[in-house]
């Protein structure tokens, strides 16, 4: 699982500037940027009107941050490379806030990680990294800590209508007190394919049965079929 994990100097995500003639030379008005990405992101499970509603919220709420410039990180698989080329300039067209979403090998993006929780320089302001890196957060504690963050000095820029429980798996990237660290951003499912004819034949389901009495015991044996949860 890839979780996004925002670094911390001192206390807070750095934020770049950027000279602002560069950054609205080509920035469509709010209300027109708004109208055309609330059509674009029709795939959801909110309404029109919902959609038009976060990102006007985003729009306010980036006031104040209009001009400054994130750099995020994550590798070149297609979900990054969309992040990149729509949802960063999405972001950009709506609340003027430009990201320079820069796409890596996955080796280098750990390499340019623990460079900088180990160095304290600082290179990118977001991570798109793997959740087992919750163990190194954690000892080193160089990420801003989200739970506290958002319910403190990020309250007033963290969405209303967020629900942490729309996300799947968040106890992957949280540490030993529940406190959130990173946040899911994409997961690579495990498909498992098996030959149906295979497991419908009677003579193979013989077979199964049979060694399973051997290695089991009567008492431990079972039938042939494909796992239903993990514990199988």
């Amino acid at each position: 699982m890839k979780m996004l994990v925002g670094f911390k100097r001192t206390a807070s995500i750095i934020l770049i500037c950027a000279p602002i003639s560069m950054l609205f030379a080509m920035t469509p008005e709010g209300d027109e940027a708004i109208d055309y990405w609330a059509k674009e992101f029709n795939r959801s499970t909110l309404t029109h009107s919902e959609i038009v509603n976060e990102l006007e919220w985003f729009r306010q709420s980036a006031k104040k941050f209009k001009g400054k410039r994130i750099r995020s990180v994550a590798e070149g698989i297609k979900t990054h490379y969309w992040e990149r080329d729509v949802l960063a300039r999405a972001f950009h067209e709506v609340t003027g806030i430009l990201v320079d979403h820069d796409i890596r090998g996955e080796g280098a993006v750990v390499d340019f990680l623990m460079k900088q929780l180990t160095s304290g320089k600082n290179t990118y302001d977001i991570y798109v990294s793997d959740a087992d890196l919750i163990g190194t957060h954690m000892r080193i504690d160089g990420t801003v800590n989200l739970t506290r963050y958002m319910n403190e000095e990020g309250k007033e820029f963290t969405n209303p209508n967020l629900d942490l429980d729309d996300f799947m798996n968040l106890e992957f990237s949280q540490d030993n007190n529940g406190n959130q660290l990173q946040l899911p951003d994409q997961q690579f499912a495990n498909l498992y394919w098996f030959r149906h004819d295979w497991f419908s034949r009677s003579d193979i389901k013989h077979k199964f049965r049979q060694y399973t009495v051997k290695k089991y015991g009567q008492s431990g044996a079972y039938d042939l079929g494909v796992p239903l949860n993990w514990a199988a």
